[in-house]
């Protein structure tokens, strides 16, 4: 598939990070998941959080929190929308 490679390395600019996003039902399930995600990076370094807190982003009405792998270089986004 190197039409496929090519696609994917304009797109991300040739960035070795996997980066996957999963729905969740709530804010409150995105803190839940913040929270314990930071109790796992305190346990685990190879663990770590985008951010202090979960974002709230105004321009598309989201809510997320990212925990990154940095061993297995992934990305993994957990969101809902705001109403």
């Amino acid at each position: 598939m190197p039409g496929h490679r090519r696609t994917m390395q304009q797109l991300f600019h040739a960035d070795p990070i996997w980066h996957y996003a999963l729905y969740v039902n709530t804010p409150d399930k995105v803190r839940n998941l913040h929270a314990r995600f930071q109790t796992l990076a305190a346990q685990r370094p190879h663990y770590r959080l985008a951010s202090a807190n979960p974002i709230e982003n105004q321009h598309d009405k989201s809510f997320h929190t990212k925990l990154i792998n940095q061993n297995a270089q992934l990305e993994i986004e957990f969101v809902t929308q705001l109403h």
